[in-house]
């Protein structure tokens, strides 16, 4: 079997401005602590099975979209909702190294952070529960307050 391109290929175009001067990415979304277990098997219903690894990895689909932004270089802003907790320290102190802006998100004193429980078995199939925690608590006025202050080219949600 053989290929060809599909179109010519081109040079993608590039941005004129310096990285400092671009207008920010908004990303609108949720942050989660995964608890990830490694087992061989999934348990049956009342069962306890002994697990073969556990880790933790910052998560949520609104944070990695904003990670994944800022480790490209980009200016990106995240706005979001943590618990006042260790996850939601750890949580921050990662966006941030990943050059994420988070002086837009909202510390809720009453939530916990949002976390994930994820099975992963040998054959790499999962099952996830997620607890929202403080991510529920991401309001209108929130987006509105945070992105009206610093305008931006493009939000991008995921809640």
């Amino acid at each position: 079997m053989s290929y060809r391109p599909c179109a010519p290929y081109r040079t993608p175009q590039t941005h004129s401005l310096p990285m400092s001067q671009e207008s920010p990415i908004w990303v609108i979304g949720s942050a989660n602590m995964d608890l990830v277990f490694r087992c061989n098997r999934f348990p049956n219903p009342g069962e306890t099975l002994l697990g073969t690894d556990f880790s933790e990895h910052p998560g949520g689909k609104g944070a990695n979209q904003a990670v994944a932004i800022g480790k490209l270089g980009h200016k990106v802003n995240f706005v979001g909702c943590v618990g006042d907790d260790g996850f939601g320290t750890s949580l921050i102190q990662q966006m941030k190294s990943s050059g994420v802006e988070t002086s837009t998100m909202a510390i809720h004193e009453s939530l916990p952070s949002g976390t994930a429980m994820i099975l992963v078995d040998d054959y790499g199939q999962n099952q996830i529960v997620v607890v929202p925690g403080a991510n529920g608590a991401v309001t209108k006025q929130l987006v509105d307050d945070a992105v009206s202050a610093d305008g931006g080219s493009f939000i991008v949600a995921q809640l």
